[in-house]
C-alpha cells in the first residue's frame, strides 16, 4: 500500500467517528431527549431577543472583569457563566411586557 493509500484510509477511518457521533446525537435527542421544560420554554421563546440584545450585554460583562487579576480562561467562565443567564433573563423581562 502506497503513501497515498494509507493517508486516505487514515483520513477515513478518522471522519468515522465524527459522522458516527453527529448522526448517534441527532438520533439519541430526537428520541429520548425531546422534552421542554418550563425554563427550557422560556428560553426558547425568549431566544430572538437573546439574541439581539446579547450584543450589549456580554461587553458589560467582560468590561466589568477586565481590570481582575484572574487567568484569561476563568474570565470567560466567569463572563459566560453570568452573561447567558443574564441575556435571557433581560430578553425574557423585555418580551413579556410586548407579548411578543
Amino acid at each position: 500500500m502506497g503513501e497515498t493509500a494509507t493517508a486516505v484510509f487514515r483520513v477515513v477511518w478518522e471522519s468515522l467517528p465524527s459522522i458516527g457521533l453527529c448522526i448517534g446525537l441527532t438520533v439519541l435527542f430526537r428520541e429520548r431527549l425531546d422534552s421542554q421544560g418550563r425554563t427550557g420554554k422560556a428560553m426558547a421563546q425568549s431566544q430572538y431577543a437573546a439574541y439581539i440584545l446579547h450584543v450589549p450585554v456580554v461587553p458589560l460583562f467582560q468590561a466589568m472583569v477586565l481590570g481582575t487579576a484572574l487567568p484569561p480562561f476563568a474570565k470567560f467562565s466567569l463572563v459566560t457563566l453570568v452573561a447567558v443567564p443574564a441575556t435571557f433573563l433581560i430578553s425574557n423581562w423585555v418580551r413579556m411586557p410586548l407579548h411578543i
